[in-house]
């Protein structure tokens, strides 16, 4: 799927409320009336810079969306092998990391 049709759901490892496991993750295509607080969630498609009247560039959108991949690893200890087999449901994910990965774009 395209970034712009995909949301990824997250809940963090220190998370303490909710239904969803803590550490889980999972993109998803977006589907209409999905609210904007299930455990956590990031529409990976959303514009990188709030206050911008301009819209935001394929290459800033990608950046945004591994600069959050980074984050979510980093910040809320989701595992970085489970959140890069869920993004790779991501086609601009797959073009853009290393090609020797296994799920990259060759």
């Amino acid at each position: 799927m395209k970034m712009a049709e995909a949301a990824i759901e997250w809940v963090p490892a220190w998370w303490s409320d909710g239904e969803a496991p803590r550490g889980s993750v999972r993109v998803a295509q977006k589907k209409p009336g999905w609210s904007i607080w299930q455990a956590c969630w990031l529409d990976v498609g959303r514009p990188l810079f709030w206050q911008s009247a301009r819209k935001p560039s394929e290459n800033e959108r990608v950046l945004q969306m591994l600069l959050d991949f980074h984050a979510m690893v980093v910040r809320d200890g989701i595992d970085p092998q489970t959140l890069h087999g869920e993004m790779l449901k991501v086609e601009e994910y797959r073009q853009h990391i290393v090609e020797d990965i296994p799920g990259a774009v060759q």
